[in-house]
């Protein structure tokens, strides 16, 4: 079993430098701008993503564009980690600066999780105002994938990540994450990462953000249903002399 420790230790990074402090356990994880790796691994919808940017800058055929200056030009101009809107259960967030989204955990048990992409989800309500869950508007223009948390056969922790099937009735998981946003701005590389034990649900830092097509569309989008979702809020507190620390103020 291959498993990236890199991403361990790339995690331990965050997880010792971060000032989110909550007082209750929460689900994390960090969005990341793409690695040469990564780019290697998604290849090819760069380079077709690439190829199109600079097509007003060359009058190169495509087929001769050398893929070092593609690959160079795409990570020139990538999106940023900041403000990619997700959702779960009920609440909203936003990234940060650092890539963070970080909701209260208020799935059981937590060793698995679920990342859903997807432009727009419908909340289908059980009686006026009362809504009884959300809904895949579109599972053909969806992506989902699947954390769960494992031990090997010396008792490492572990995440492993695939790719899974949208549900067929198109009913959204309470154990999911969802980013509203196409497919196509997210990667998320599959396989196997070393974790910890940990009273938060601390994801992989293995979802890179790689573009940002139709994310004010989907911004404006949101707004239909924004009353029913609770934004995430932090507050600043100094915790000492030459430090201070993120609190999560709205959770009841």
């Amino acid at each position: 079993m291959k498993i990236t420790k890199l991403i361990l230790f790339v995690s331990l990074i965050f997880l010792t430098s971060t000032n989110c402090i909550l007082s209750e356990p929460a689900i994390i994880t960090y969005l990341q701008n793409p690695s040469y790796n990564v780019t290697k691994s998604a290849e090819k919808s760069f380079e077709q993503e690439a190829v199109k940017k600079l097509e007003t800058f060359s009058q190169k055929s495509p087929s001769k564009i050398n893929k070092k200056i593609i690959k160079a030009k795409l990570l020139s101009n990538l999106p940023s980690i900041a403000g990619n809107m997700a959702t779960y259960f009920g609440f909203l967030d936003y990234s940060n600066k650092d890539g963070r989204i970080a909701f209260p955990l208020r799935h059981t048990p937590a060793n698995k999780a679920y990342i859903l992409i997807t432009e727009k989800i419908k909340l289908v309500e059980i009686q006026k105002n009362t809504i009884g869950y959300a809904e895949i508007e579109d599972e053909k223009k969806s992506q989902i994938y699947l954390y769960e948390k494992k031990k090997d056969e010396n008792d490492m922790l572990y995440w492993h990540v695939k790719q899974t099937k949208t549900p067929k009735n198109k009913r959204i998981n309470k154990q999911t994450i969802t980013f509203l946003t196409k497919p196509k701005n997210i990667f998320i590389e599959e396989g196997d990462f070393l974790t910890t034990e940990n009273k938060n649900l601390i994801l992989p830092n293995n979802i890179y953000v790689v573009g940002n097509a139709s994310n004010t569309k989907n911004l404006l989008a949101v707004l239909d249903f924004a009353r029913f979702l609770e934004p995430i809020e932090f507050e600043v507190k100094k915790s000492s002399k030459n430090s201070v620390q993120e609190v999560i103020t709205n959770v009841n």
